[in-house]
């Protein structure tokens, strides 16, 4: 019970309107947990699946239903994957994302989180075991924000090159929006364990695939497709460095950004405007 189910799990969240971090806490696992089964990550037992369908209010078996679940009708369950509101993230997660953006991981202690989230640090421990835990989950919540994105992105487009356009648009647009997790992601991969270091670049991977994919079927038949596949690696290291010096107080927006990075890409591989 891997890809199906949880492929059905997230489209029954997202019809609920819950959050990832809702849905874990309902089912009393952890959020990085909600997120590998949604994405064929983990195996899911028969306990924990009555648990998922009780909260997600729905028979067991059409979580494992071979037909794809109806589309989240517009209203509380649907997104727009241009708009962005504050990620749902419990106080501790919070309090890391700033001391880890001010000092780095490991200059950061569980009594610096504490005092940024303005809890104590035995409230920090009543819900994570350690700081690697909180870098971890951060990491992970923030990956699949901008995965979801991405995949809205594409299946908005109504041709090729309008696919990477939106693609390379999202992919922008979030390192300008969510610039402190992606300042995070950037720079402490270095400082997570081997178990989370090789879910975090699964999730890399699959955000790159997408653009690739997207290029390849957008060129022309004459094109270079190795040379393409290299354009797109650069196009989302251009994208992935906008964290670094963006300002939501300086002159671009963060949306004019995005949409400029977008033409950039189609100048580059040469596709012409969407």
């Amino acid at each position: 019970m891997r890809t199906r189910a949880g492929g059905r799990v997230r489209t029954f969240r997202e019809q609920r309107g819950l959050t990832v971090r809702q849905l874990a806490t309902a089912v009393h696992v952890s959020p990085a947990t909600v997120t590998a089964i949604e994405h064929g990550r983990t195996s899911i037992t028969v306990e924990r699946l009555v648990a998922l369908a009780d909260v997600l209010q729905v028979d067991p078996a059409a979580l494992l239903d071979a037909e794809p679940a109806a589309p989240a009708a517009p209203g509380r369950g649907s997104r727009d994957w241009r708009t962005f509101e504050a990620m749902p993230l419990a106080p501790a997660l919070t309090g890391a994302a700033r001391a880890f953006v001010t000092t780095g991981y490991h200059g950061a202690t569980v009594r610096s989180i504490a005092l940024a989230a303005g809890i104590s640090p035995a409230g920090i421990y009543h819900h994570y075991a350690s700081k690697h835990d909180l870098l971890r989950e951060l990491m992970t919540l923030g990956m699949d924000d901008l995965l979801w994105r991405v995949e809205a992105a594409r299946d908005e487009a109504e041709d090729p090159v309008q696919r990477v356009a939106l693609i390379v648009e999202a992919t922008a647009l979030w390192h300008a929006r969510r610039h402190e997790i992606a300042i995070i992601g950037a720079s402490e991969m270095r400082s997570l364990d081997p178990a989370a270091h090789r879910s975090i670049v699964a999730f890399r991977r699959r955000v790159q695939e997408i653009l690739d994919d997207a290029v390849l079927d957008a060129l022309p038949p004459d094109a270079d497709r190795g040379e393409a596949l290299a354009a797109a690696r650069g196009i989302s290291t251009m994208c992935t460095s906008i964290a670094q010096w963006f300002r939501p107080d300086g002159e671009s927006s963060a949306d004019e950004i995005a949409r400029q990075h977008s033409r950039f890409a189609l100048r580059l591989l040469e596709l012409g405007r969407p």
